[in-house]
């Protein structure tokens, strides 16, 4: 007996006894006799008590004993033992006899399958009562078929021209005369003698007088024999005396009667309709239902459940044809009808029959509960979700399923005796080994390694396995599940939580970047702008002047920094313009090789035909330098940078294998160095914010995450290739813009305008920013009016409505920001012009970070000189 646990359970979910004991009980207890055979399907290795209650013998005695010893040897040589049939996975039912200890004949129904280790299965019956009855049908068949047919042959015109002994004997002499005299209903004879005439055929019942002028039954079959010509001529009558059949009816009713199988009696009429016309007691009780009540109905109103199967036709054809057929599956649950049904079905007589059934639904259910937990039935494994494997304590292959055949490729003569080992390569043999030893020594046990199939890949599986005992002898039973999918769904699902966690911390990093910005960069703009006054009001030979110049480059870079930052967290304050990148990077390759150094040669390989893109010019810039920095600092010595763009068109194929990506038209912007590139380690975290490989002091580890941050800000991707000593290309792909190119941006450099005492509303709710602004604006020529909350400068608005000319206000202050500022000085000073200035605008005049063309803005901390330049052009702006 095998001891089923873990994956043989039939469902885990139930809460049921040991499956091991459930299964030796109903073993031992079962009707029927049960036997299990050695793996030669020789001799018995398990009986149950039914079997030595069949044979005589005790359990002591039969065991060890060959099956064929119990049958007779002349039943062998007639009908031998057929292994053959039984190795093709067939059941194989028979009826036999088989010799008792005590020498008595016992006839038997053997149902035997061949388990996959060799051994048989076999379920043994005595079918005594069953033969009984057979037989004795058989013989009241027999009194019919073995009856002297009655043969006499007519002309067309119904003139008796010749009759055998038979007919004499039941009719007389009746030669030169019509038949029509012998039947006792003249229409009858009327309506054979039309049919036959007209060429047809007829076959009934009808009532004959005897030659001793008695009533008989007779059952005639009529026909009309044709000429080569297809001419009637002659009749031919066949005439059986069923009198002593209907006799032999009532004869063996009561046997019918006590039968302990259901019988079903059937008419099948000319319209083909099937008929019940009787039921012996036993099939009411099998059915648990009184069949008098359906008498005359047909077997579709007896049984619905059976409308839509084979079985009413297959009666049909048997009360037809006399054609016997028999199942042993037939499963009905209808209107409290339920059970699995074995049944005979066999002609009593022409368009008669009967069928004899009995409820095997235990025997059934004993059967496919021993064969589901004994043998690990076919259909299971095969159904299961894996590579099903049974390996001897030696590990070899013994049993497998369907699926392990298509996954490793091997047939099924290959399979066999197969070592476990061989199913794994070499780096994988000894983990696998070890943990089969866990499973013989402990009981089971799991594995996770590849499969090596027979073309020689290895396909990603998790193993189970499972110690069992069958026949006193040890094996592993296990399921192999392949686990790619899952590897890929685990990488995948891991992805994007490193997408959560890198939107996650963008996110803080934005929160972080915008309050840093506001207030670091206020901060800066008084030290900058104090700097650079200090600068103006002394003598570049005084020591002082390039103190204050480092003052003014550290705050410079400063600000570079929350740039930066602001840049990666996509939080910058952007004015995008339709641009030709091929010009922007002409514009930056005299500063980029300055840059890069003498030792690096940089490469320009400009589009033809390129696609136009929006973005802010100076992200442009800050995208060249950052990858040029880095491209530089990843040659040792002398070495080459090149710098490419073109049009791409990134289809549904490419976006498929590179998700993140969406289809569409791009401009490229493409950095190659010949480098010592990036290991696949690093490659991954290279766009993290202050990330960095370099030393101490030599970067900031946001040159990457800015280009990055600008590249999604513009809604575009960014694709890094790289190996180590093989250089990068890192890759930039930015929408493309179907509309016309912007004119170039002003130059920024040269000498700062002055003004020609023009009024200004300076607003700014820091006063040191709001004191050294008003210096700066007066060292430029500029009279200043000053208001240090949103309330001063409305008042000081309407004082001054005729004199002032151009607004400049911070952004984020107390009591309202600079828009809504700026919309209420509007409406007091009518078309007056405004510049807003702040270290972070937080949206207040941009979408998404976006300006619009009509806003004017400057970014804190600035330059004296890029005050002046933005102040001339607004009041210089039509």
């Amino acid at each position: 007996m095998t001891n089923l646990t873990g994956e043989d359970r039939i469902d885990a979910s139930l809460d049921i006894p040991n499956l091991a004991d459930i299964q030796r009980v109903l073993f031992e207890e079962a009707a029927d006799g049960m036997f299990i055979t050695d793996p030669q399907g020789e001799r018995f290795m398990a009986v149950n008590p039914m079997v030595a209650k069949l044979t005589g013998y005790s359990n002591r005695e039969i065991l060890g004993m060959r099956i064929t010893s119990l049958i007779p040897p002349e039943d062998l040589a007639i009908d031998p033992v057929r292994m053959d049939i039984l190795r093709q996975g067939k059941t194989v039912v028979k009826e036999r006899r088989i010799r008792r200890k005590d020498a008595k004949l016992v006839p038997v129904e053997i149902s035997a399958r061949m388990l996959p280790a060799g051994n048989l299965l076999g379920i043994v019956r005595d079918i005594t009562e069953r033969r009984q009855v057979e037989e004795d049908l058989l013989i009241f068949k027999a009194s019919l078929e073995n009856a002297t047919d009655a043969i006499g042959f007519s002309t067309p015109q119904g003139r008796h021209y010749y009759q055998n002994k038979a007919f004499f004997n039941m009719f007389g002499n009746i030669e030169g005369f019509s038949p029509a005299n012998q039947y006792v209903d003249k229409n009858d004879w009327q309506e054979i003698f039309r049919t036959i005439s007209s060429g047809g055929q007829w076959i009934g019942e009808v009532k004959m007088y005897s030659k001793e002028n008695n009533i008989i039954d007779i059952y005639l079959r009529a026909y009309a024999i044709r000429n080569s010509e297809g001419l009637v001529t002659a009749v031919v009558g066949v005439h059986t005396d069923i009198s002593e059949r209907k006799r032999a009816e009532e004869r063996y009713r009561s046997t019918i009667e006590n039968s302990p199988e259901g019988m079903l009696f059937y008419r099948l009429e000319k319209d083909n309709k099937l008929i019940l016309i009787g039921a012996n007691p036993a099939a009411d009780k099998l059915l648990g239902i009184k069949l008098a009540q359906f008498i005359g109905k047909t077997i579709e109103v007896v049984f619905p459940a059976l409308i839509h199967t084979e079985i009413p036709e297959r009666y049909r054809y048997v009360a037809a044809t006399g054609q016997k057929w028999e199942t042993d599956n037939i499963a009905y649950d209808y209107n409290g009808i339920k059970g699995i049904y074995s049944v005979i079905a066999f002609q009593t007589e022409p368009n008669q029959m009967v069928a004899m059934f009995s409820d095997i639904s235990e025997r059934k259910h004993a059967e496919e509960t021993i064969t589901r937990e004994m043998i690990f039935s076919e259909n299971i494994i095969n159904s299961l979700p894996g590579v099903f494997y049974m390996y001897n304590d030696d590990g070899k292959l013994v049993r497998w399923n369907k699926r392990h055949e298509e996954v490793t490729g091997y047939s099924s003569e290959e399979l066999f005796g197969m070592d476990v080992l061989d199913f794994f390569s070499e780096a994988h043999k000894e983990y696998i080994w070890s943990r089969i030893q866990i499973v013989f020594s402990e009981g089971e046990s799991f594995a996770e390694a590849p499969l090596l199939v027979r073309d020689g890949r290895e396909v990603p599986y998790f193993f189970t396995g499972r110690l069992v005992t069958l026949d006193h002898n040890q094996y592993m039973i296990g399921l192999g599940l392949d686990i790619a999918a899952h590897k890929r769904a685990q990488e995948e699902k891991e992805a994007l939580h490193e997408q959560l966690l890198q939107a996650q911390k963008m996110e803080s990093i934005g929160r972080l970047a915008g309050g840093v910005a506001h207030d670091f960069n206020n901060m800066l703009s008084g030290i900058l702008g104090q700097a650079e006054l200090a600068m103006m009001r002394c003598a570049p030979s005084e020591r002082i002047h390039s103190s204050l110049r480092v003052i003014k480059e550290s705050v410079l870079r400063s600000a570079d920094l929350v740039r930066q930052l602001l840049a990666f967290a996509r939080k910058q304050t952007v004015a995008p313009n339709a641009m030709d990148l091929n010009d922007s990077v002409t514009g930056m390759l005299k500063m980029l090789r300055r840059l890069i150094g003498e030792n690096i040669d940089l490469v320009w390989m400009p589009g033809a035909g390129l696609w136009a893109v929006k973005m802010d010019p100076s992200q442009v810039d800050q995208i060249l330098v950052n990858l040029c920095v880095n491209a530089r600092d990843a040659i040792n010595g002398v070495g080459r940078v090149t710098i490419e763009t073109g049009n791409i068109v990134l289809d549904s194929n490419w976006c498929a294998v590179n998700p993140g990506y969406r289809c569409g038209e791009y401009v490229m912007l493409a950095v190659t160095d010949n480098g010592c590139g990036i290991s696949e380690d690093i490659i991954e975290h290279v766009f993290e914010p202050f990330f960095t490989t370099k030393k101490v002091g030599q970067g900031t580890g946001l040159g990457l995450a800015t280009v990055y941050g600008i590249v999604k800000q513009n809604e575009g991707f960014v694709d890094v290739r790289s190996h180590p000593g093989s250089g990068t290309v890192l890759k930039i792909y930015l929408p493309r813009f179907l509309g016309g190119i912007d004119a170039p941006e002003i130059d920024k450099t040269g000498e700062a305008p002055k003004g020609s005492g023009e009024a200004v509303l300076l607003v700014e709710d820091e006063s040191m920013i709001l004191n050294v602004g008003r210096e700066m604006l007066e060292e430029l020529g500029y009279r200043v009016l000053t208001a240090g909350t949103p309330g001063e400068a409305i008042r000081q608005a309407k004082a001054h409505s005729s004199e002032i000319q151009l607004l400049i206000t911070d952004v984020v202050m107390p009591e309202m920001n600079g828009r809504e500022l700026a919309k209420l000085v509007h409406g007091i000073i009518p078309g007056l012009k405004c510049l807003f200035i702040s270290g972070y605008t937080a949206d207040v005049i941009s979408r998404g970070g976006v300006l619009d063309k009509s806003v004017q803005f400057l970014q804190k901390p600035f330059t004296i000189n890029e005050l002046a330049l933005k102040v001339s052009q607004e009041l210089m702006r039509k």
